[in-house]
Protein backbone atom coordinates (compact mmCIF):
# COMPACT_ATOMS: atom_id res chain seq x y z
CA UNK A 1 0.00 0.00 0.00
CA UNK A 2 1.49 3.25 -0.92
CA UNK A 3 0.36 6.86 0.39
CA UNK A 4 0.63 10.51 -0.80
CA UNK A 5 2.10 12.89 2.14
CA UNK A 6 2.98 16.03 2.05
CA UNK A 7 3.24 19.03 4.59
CA UNK A 8 3.31 18.23 8.36
CA UNK A 9 2.22 15.20 7.34
CA UNK A 10 5.53 14.00 5.52
CA UNK A 11 7.51 15.53 8.55
CA UNK A 12 5.30 12.84 10.52
CA UNK A 13 5.80 9.86 8.70
CA UNK A 14 9.78 10.29 8.29
CA UNK A 15 9.94 10.94 12.22
CA UNK A 16 7.66 8.09 12.83
CA UNK A 17 9.99 6.13 11.09
CA UNK A 18 12.77 6.86 12.92
CA UNK A 19 10.62 6.12 15.74
CA UNK A 20 9.58 2.88 15.21
CA UNK A 21 13.08 1.50 13.45
CA UNK A 22 13.57 -1.54 15.41
CA UNK A 23 16.52 -3.28 13.57
CA UNK A 24 17.71 -1.10 10.23
CA UNK A 25 17.34 2.46 9.12
CA UNK A 26 18.43 3.42 5.62
CA UNK A 27 18.95 7.05 5.18
CA UNK A 28 19.55 8.28 1.53
CA UNK A 29 20.02 12.47 1.41
CA UNK A 30 22.18 15.12 -0.20
CA UNK A 31 22.04 16.82 2.85
CA UNK A 32 21.76 15.91 6.26
CA UNK A 33 21.10 17.66 9.49
CA UNK A 34 19.08 15.76 11.93
CA UNK A 35 15.92 17.33 13.74
CA UNK A 36 15.98 17.10 17.77
CA UNK A 37 13.55 14.68 17.61
CA UNK A 38 14.87 12.37 15.04
CA UNK A 39 18.25 12.35 16.93
CA UNK A 40 16.24 11.57 20.35
CA UNK A 41 14.29 8.54 18.66
CA UNK A 42 17.76 7.25 17.02
CA UNK A 43 19.63 7.92 21.30
CA UNK A 44 16.95 4.86 21.96
CA UNK A 45 18.76 2.64 19.78
CA UNK A 46 22.14 3.45 20.77
CA UNK A 47 22.19 0.48 23.14
CA UNK A 48 20.64 -1.82 20.51
CA UNK A 49 23.74 -3.78 18.82
CA UNK A 50 21.36 -5.42 16.22
CA UNK A 51 20.16 -2.10 15.27
CA UNK A 52 21.82 -1.25 11.68
CA UNK A 53 22.25 2.02 9.62
CA UNK A 54 23.05 2.79 6.05
CA UNK A 55 23.40 6.53 5.50
CA UNK A 56 24.49 7.85 1.81
CA UNK A 57 25.25 11.72 1.34
CA UNK A 58 26.37 13.71 -1.45
CA UNK A 59 26.72 17.21 -3.03
CA UNK A 60 29.12 19.60 -2.27
CA UNK A 61 32.33 17.79 -2.76
CA UNK A 62 34.75 20.35 -2.07
CA UNK A 63 33.55 20.72 1.43
CA UNK A 64 31.01 17.60 2.78
CA UNK A 65 30.56 18.91 5.92
CA UNK A 66 27.79 21.37 4.12
CA UNK A 67 26.05 18.08 3.51
CA UNK A 68 26.71 16.40 6.77
CA UNK A 69 27.71 18.37 9.19
CA UNK A 70 30.42 17.44 11.93
CA UNK A 71 27.81 17.12 14.92
CA UNK A 72 25.49 14.69 12.57
CA UNK A 73 28.25 12.52 11.47
CA UNK A 74 29.76 12.69 15.38
CA UNK A 75 26.18 11.56 16.46
CA UNK A 76 25.93 8.85 13.87
CA UNK A 77 29.67 7.43 14.90
CA UNK A 78 28.27 6.45 17.98
CA UNK A 79 26.27 3.25 16.36
CA UNK A 80 28.10 0.17 16.12
CA UNK A 81 26.58 -0.83 13.05
CA UNK A 82 26.27 2.12 10.61
CA UNK A 83 27.69 2.16 7.16
CA UNK A 84 28.47 5.48 5.80
CA UNK A 85 29.17 6.54 2.12
CA UNK A 86 29.38 9.52 0.56
CA UNK A 87 27.98 9.87 -3.34
CA UNK A 88 28.38 13.34 -5.16
CA UNK A 89 25.58 12.85 -7.66
CA UNK A 90 23.12 12.00 -5.12
CA UNK A 91 19.88 13.89 -5.57
CA UNK A 92 17.76 11.31 -4.37
CA UNK A 93 15.97 10.83 -1.35
CA UNK A 94 14.40 7.83 0.18
CA UNK A 95 14.33 6.73 4.06
CA UNK A 96 12.96 2.97 5.20
CA UNK A 97 13.04 0.91 8.39
CA UNK A 98 11.87 -2.19 8.28
CA UNK A 99 8.52 -1.61 7.55
CA UNK A 100 8.11 1.74 6.12
CA UNK A 101 9.52 3.69 2.93
CA UNK A 102 9.59 6.85 1.88
CA UNK A 103 10.67 8.23 -1.92
CA UNK A 104 10.23 12.01 -1.40
CA UNK A 105 11.83 15.41 -2.52
CA UNK A 106 12.57 16.22 1.05
CA UNK A 107 16.38 16.12 2.29
CA UNK A 108 17.03 15.04 5.57
CA UNK A 109 17.35 18.97 6.66
CA UNK A 110 15.47 20.95 9.08
CA UNK A 111 15.46 23.80 6.86
CA UNK A 112 14.05 22.10 4.05
CA UNK A 113 11.18 20.25 6.75
CA UNK A 114 10.21 23.93 8.16
CA UNK A 115 10.54 26.02 4.64
CA UNK A 116 9.99 24.17 1.74
CA UNK A 117 7.16 22.70 0.10
CA UNK A 118 7.89 18.94 -0.30
CA UNK A 119 5.82 15.62 -0.89
CA UNK A 120 6.77 11.75 -0.57
CA UNK A 121 5.12 8.52 -1.53
CA UNK A 122 4.83 6.42 1.63
CA UNK A 123 4.45 2.70 1.44
CA UNK A 124 4.46 -0.18 3.84
CA UNK A 125 5.60 -3.43 3.89
CA UNK A 126 3.26 -6.53 4.92
CA UNK A 127 5.29 -8.99 7.30
CA UNK A 128 5.68 -12.46 6.15
CA UNK A 129 2.79 -13.58 8.47
CA UNK A 130 0.03 -10.68 6.92
CA UNK A 131 0.92 -12.44 3.53
CA UNK A 132 0.44 -15.45 4.56
CA UNK A 133 -3.25 -14.72 6.43
CA UNK A 134 -4.17 -12.96 3.92
CA UNK A 135 -3.16 -15.84 1.23
CA UNK A 136 -5.26 -18.21 3.04
CA UNK A 137 -8.13 -16.52 4.54
CA UNK A 138 -8.72 -15.44 1.01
Amino acid sequence: MANFVKGSELNHEIDSLFENAIIQLTIVSPFIKLHSRQKDALRTKLDNPNFNIKLVFGKNESNKSKSLGLDDFDFFKQFANIKIYYEPRLHAKYYANENKGILSSMNLYEYSQNHNIEFGVVTHRESGIEKLKEKVMG
